[in-house]
């Protein structure tokens, strides 16, 4: 869904939209036994979701049209989201389990693209180039899926919050995007929303941390 969106879309809005999964992830270990809804994470949820109030956002026409491309891209999030809660949830799902999820979804996506897609023979480089991003991203799955599991999804939220900043960044570096007002105040807020939403977890965190430094210090 994200790179279809990439696709149809300016990369700078499936890009920002796509990163609102940590927030949505917030949204969702609400659900789960033992959270419970603070007013910080209310208040996380809801500067998230104003960082789409200003991407849309268009002096002239009040907000830029909505293209099926950006319905995409949120479910994009939402499907993310929704796989890291799940995997801490579902008990059975070990990492064993991780390369059997991505072969079946690589069958599903192959047989939705030989549908809906124009079949094309690149040049053997792209073969590469695409085998190699397979197995980074392989790696970065497997590495977030076993965090899931056995980690903090709230402090692995917090990790991914500079996501969207250095995703912006990196786009207006090497891409064509034009940083204007509207995107720095997107970026910042979805970036903002999850990070204050998980303001208690960072401070327990941070003071675990504190204590395993001064009991090893005292041994």
């Amino acid at each position: 869904m994200y790179l279809y969106a990439l696709g149809i879309v300016p990369v700078i809005d499936a890009s920002l939209i796509n990163y609102l999964w940590p927030v949505i992830i917030v949204i969702l270990t609400q659900f789960l036994p033992d959270h419970k809804l603070k007013w910080h994470h209310i208040v996380g949820v809801i500067l998230g979701f104003m960082g789409l109030v200003f991407l849309f956002y268009d002096s002239q026409t009040i907000f830029k049209d909505i293209q099926w491309g950006h319905i995409v891209a949120f479910f994009a999030a939402l499907v993310w989201s929704g796989y890291s809660v799940l995997t801490r949830v579902v008990k059975t799902y070990s990492q064993s389990s991780v390369p059997v999820s991505f072969l079946y979804a690589g069958i599903i996506l192959l047989i939705i693209s030989l549908i809906v897609e124009p079949f094309k023979i690149v040049e053997w480089q792209q073969y590469l180039f695409m085998v190699l991003l397979s197995a980074v991203s392989g790696v970065g799955y497997f590495l977030w899926s076993n965090a899931m599991k056995y980690g903090s999804i709230q402090i692995m939220g917090v990790c991914s919050y500079l996501t969207p900043l250095f995703s912006t960044l990196l786009l207006v570096t090497f891409d064509k995007t034009i940083l204007s007002g509207n995107i720095a105040l997107a970026t910042l807020f979805i970036a903002a929303g999850p990070l204050i939403a998980s303001r208690q977890k960072m401070r327990e965190a941070i003071a675990e941390h504190k204590a395993l430094r001064r009991m090893k210090n005292h041994e």
